[in-house]
């Protein structure tokens, strides 16, 4: 089995709630792809040479892919690798929060308006 690499490990990852968020939502997609599909996590990890283990820390956003175990991933669960990516940069609400991908727009400019109240730090907390 291949073993994936902790996001939380020595590489100063655990200390960037940006890109740890990041991988909880790439996590989030490939559980809802693979929830849609009707995989189990053990049956996606055993067609990507990983653990039921791995694909439960994967989805959890403990820890990091390859990008090529990420294509075989979309691959196995019938969808296009974008639909297991989250946005970055512009659309990094979308990021941390995942419900908002596809949304009409003025969806997200009202979600934007309501984070933009909250403290930073009460955001962090979420």
């Amino acid at each position: 089995m291949t073993d994936m690499k902790d996001v939380e490990g020595g590489d100063g990852l655990r200390a960037d709630p940006d890109i740890r968020r990041y991988y909880e939502a790439l996590g989030q997609g490939v559980r809802a792809a693979r929830a849609a599909a009707r995989v189990t996590q053990e049956e996606l990890g055993g067609a990507l040479g990983l653990s039921r283990t791995s694909i439960a820390n994967l989805e959890a956003g403990r820890q990091r892919v390859p990008v090529h175990l990420l294509a075989q991933a979309a691959w196995r669960l019938g969808v296009d690798l974008t639909a297991l990516v989250p946005p970055v940069g512009d659309q990094q609400d979308s990021c941390v929060l995942p419900g908002l991908r596809g949304a009409p727009e003025e969806h997200v400019r009202m979600v934007r308006r309501l984070l933009s109240a909250v403290p930073e730090e009460a955001r962090s907390r979420a």
